[in-house]
C-alpha cells in the first residue's frame, strides 16, 4: 500500500482573536473572542477553505481556553495562531491545563495545548500553538528578514490575505440563506465582490454591529446555521477594515518605515480571527518548505505524534 502524498494531505488550521474577558455575555456588551478554522494542503498555490468560525462575547480566559480545546478536538488543527494581545497571554496560561470545561461541562481526553517554548519548559502538551507576534520563535524561524517597527507584521498579514483574495485562493462558503430567521432589516445577496470576495454582502442600510447583536441574542439556531451566519458576519467585518488616515489631510498614515496602520469603525474580532488563521496556513507551508518539502516539520504534533 503506497504512502499518502504529503502534498495533498488535508490539514486544519486555527486563528484566534482573544478578548480581555469577564464581561457579561449576550446583548452586545463586551469584546468578542473569535476562532476561525481553515482547511488546506501543503501546496503553495492550492486553495484555502474557510470551514468554521465561532464567536463568543466576553468569555473569561478559562472559558476561552475551553472553547479552543473543544474546537481542537472537533477539527484536529495542525497549527493554531493566536493574537497575544487582548487577553491572549492569560488564555495561553489556561490552555496548559488538563482540566477544561465547555458550557459548564468538563471536556474529556484533553491534552495541554502549548507553544514550542512551553513544551520545552514543561515537557508536556501538544506544541501546536504559536503567537502571531514578532517575538514568536516559529515566526522568527520562518521570517528571517528584519521586521522593522510594530507595524511590519500587521502589514504582512494584510498583504498575504489580500493577495489570497486577489488570486482566488481564499474560498468562502456560500452565503447563509437563513438570515430572515433573525428578522434582519434589509436584504442580503451574493454576487461577485471586490478584491476577489466570492460573496460580497450587500444590504439596504446594513449594519454589521446589528448583525452581531442579532446573533448574540438569537436562540434556536443549530450549530451549522450559527457557523454559517458567523462566517457571513466575519466577511462583513473584513469589508470594514481600512488603512488609517490622517484626520486633517485624509492621507493614509505611514510610520517612519513607510508601513500602514489599520482601523475599523466596527467590531473586527471575527475578521482578524480569519486573517490570523490564513497567516497560520502560510506559516505552516513556509516552515515545511524550509524543512524540506514532503517532510513533516520537527517540534509540531501531527496526528498525536511528535515528529
Amino acid at each position: 500500500m503506497s504512502e499518502p502524498d504529503p502534498m495533498t494531505e488535508v490539514h486544519r488550521f486555527g486563528g484566534i482573536d482573544c478578548t480581555q474577558g469577564g464581561q457579561a455575555p449576550g446583548g452586545g456588551g463586551g469584546d468578542d473572542f473569535a476562532m476561525a478554522t481553515w482547511e488546506a494542503t501543503l501546496g503553495e498555490f492550492d486553495p484555502v477553505y474557510l470551514r468554521r468560525l465561532v464567536r463568543f462575547t466576553g468569555p473569561t480566559a478559562a472559558a476561552s481556553s475551553g472553547i479552543i480545546h473543544r474546537e481542537k478536538q472537533l477539527w484536529g488543527h495542525t497549527l493554531v495562531g493566536m493574537d497575544p494581545g487582548g487577553g491572549g497571554i492569560g488564555v495561553r496560561e489556561e490552555l496548559r491545563h488538563v482540566e477544561q470545561t465547555y458550557n459548564g461541562r468538563p471536556l474529556l481526553g484533553v491534552t495541554p495545548l502549548v507553544t514550542r517554548e512551553d513544551a520545552g519548559l514543561a515537557g508536556i502538551g501538544m506544541p501546536n500553538l504559536f503567537f502571531v507576534g514578532p517575538g514568536d520563535s516559529l515566526i522568527k524561524e520562518v521570517i528571517t528578514e528584519p521586521m522593522s517597527g510594530s507595524s511590519w507584521l500587521p502589514n504582512k498579514l494584510h498583504s498575504l490575505f489580500l493577495g489570497g483574495l486577489d488570486n482566488g485562493r481564499i474560498v468562502f462558503p456560500p452565503l447563509w440563506e437563513g438570515w430572515d430567521k433573525l428578522n434582519l432589516v434589509g436584504r442580503i445577496t451574493g454576487h461577485g465582490g471586490k478584491r476577489g470576495l466570492g460573496q460580497e454582502i450587500e444590504m439596504a442600510g446594513y449594519d454589521p454591529e446589528l448583525m452581531r447583536r442579532l446573533l448574540n441574542d438569537a436562540v434556536g439556531l443549530g450549530d451549522e446555521e450559527r457557523t454559517r451566519a458567523e462566517m457571513d458576519l466575519a466577511v462583513l467585518q473584513l469589508l470594514q477594515i481600512d488603512v488609517a488616515k490622517d484626520p486633517d489631510t485624509k492621507m493614509r498614515k505611514q510610520d517612519r518605515y513607510g508601513l500602514f496602520q489599520f482601523t475599523s469603525k466596527e467590531a473586527k474580532d471575527s475578521a482578524y480571527a480569519m486573517i490570523y488563521g490564513y497567516f497560520t496556513v502560510w506559516i505552516w507551508r513556509e516552515y515545511v518548505k524550509k524543512s524540506g518539502w514532503g517532510r513533516k516539520p520537527k517540534g509540531i504534533v501531527v496526528d498525536s505524534e511528535v515528529v
